[in-house]
C-alpha cells in the first residue's frame, strides 16, 4: 500500500513535539507537504531545519493473523523519529538508507491510522564541521540547488510478508568464466520465531535450494551459487551489457511464500 502523496507539515518546536504524534491531533492548518519531496518546495517551510509531518490513512484489519505488515521508508533526509497511532516505532538516520518497522499489531487493532514523523536535517556547523553525511547535497552547486535538502524524499509504503522477512539482499560476482560464474549472496532474515526456512535462489535459469535454521529476530545468512555458461558483462560500446534477474525466495515447510525480493546482477571478472 503506497502512503506517498500530500501530507501535512509544520515547523518543529518543543510544544508541538510533545503532542503532534498523538491520535486525533488536529493538523488542518498545517502546510501541505509532498511525499516524496523536499520541504524547500513549500515556501513557508523552506528555511526550516526540522519539520513535523503527519499522514492519516485507512487499512482493513488483516484476516490472516500469520502474516506480518511492515512500514517501509525508502529515504528520510536526514534523520527521523517515527510514530504510528501515538506509539514510537524508532528512529532513522541516513538519507540513502531504507528503514522498516513491524506494524502488524497496530494494523490488527483498528482500521484508521495516523503516521507521524519528525524529520531533521541539520546544516554544517561552524568551520565546516559536519554532523550528517550529506555528500553533494551539502551547500549549493550547479547540480544541486542551494537550500536545506531535508524531507521524506523517497516513497513510503506498507508491505505484507509471511513470518520471515528478507530485509536485505546483497550479491557479488566472485568469479566469471565462459563456462561458469560464481556469486556470493548475503541476506538479513527477520523471523517472528525460531524456525527452519527454505531459501530458494533463482538466477540465469538455475535454482538453488537450501534449508537454514533461524533464531527469533535478525539472522545473517550467506551462501554461494553457480551459473553455467553465463553471458559476461562488458562495456556498453560492445553492445547492451547482459544483466540477470536474481530472486531470493523464503518459503515455509508448506511451500508458502513468505517473502521474495529481487535484484539485478552482471557477471564479470575485474582485476
Amino acid at each position: 500500500m503506497d502512503l506517498s502523496g500530500t501530507w501535512r507539515g509544520a515547523p518543529a518546536d518543543e510544544a508541538l513535539r510533545r503532542t503532534f504524534h498523538q491520535p486525533h491531533f488536529v493538523d488542518d492548518d498545517w502546510e501541505r507537504v509532498p511525499v516524496p519531496g523536499h520541504w524547500t518546495s513549500v515556501p513557508a517551510l523552506s528555511d526550516e531545519t526540522s519539520i513535523l509531518c503527519r499522514h492519516a490513512f485507512e487499512h482493513a484489519v488483516p484476516s490472516d493473523t500469520a502474516r506480518r505488515i511492515w512500514l517501509e521508508l525508502d529515504g528520510i533526509f536526514y534523520q527521523g523519529d517515527v510514530y504510528l497511532d501515538g506509539e514510537y516505532l524508532g528512529d532513522t538516520e541516513g538519507y540513502f538508507i531504507r528503514h522498516a518497522f513491524d506494524v502488524t499489531d497496530a494494523l490488527m487493532a483498528r482500521t484508521e491510522h495516523e503516521l507521524a514523523i519528525e524529520v531533521n536535517c541539520s546544516p554544517a556547523g561552524s568551520g565546516g564541521k559536519r554532523r550528517s553525511l550529506l555528500g553533494v547535497f551539502e551547500g549549493g552547486t550547479d547540480m544541486v540547488p542551494s537550500g536545506n535538502p531535508g524531507g521524506i524524499w523517497a516513497p513510503v509504503r506498507l508491505r505484507h510478508t509471511g513470518a520471515v522477512r528478507i530485509h536485505g539482499v546483497r550479491a557479488i560476482c566472485l568469479e566469471a568464466k565462459p563456462d561458469r560464474a560464481t556469486i556470493g549472496v548475503r541476506a538479513t532474515l527477520i523471523s517472528s520465531s525460531a524456525r527452519t526456512v527454505h531459501l530458494i535462489t533463482e538466477v540465469g535459469g538455475v535454482e538453488h535450494r537450501a534449508d537454514h535454521p533461524l533464531a527469533e529476530g535478525h539472522n545473517e545468512v550467506e551462501w554461494r551459487d553457480e551459473v553455467p555458461a553465463p553471458e559476461l558483462w562488458g562495456p556498453h560500446r560492445r553492445g547492451a551489457p547482459p544483466r540477470y534477474e536474481l530472486q531470493v525466495r523464503a518459503e515455509s515447510r508448506t511451500d508458502e511464500i513468505s517473502d521474495q525480493p529481487g535484484l539485478r546482477i552482471g557477471f564479470r571478472d575485474v582485476s
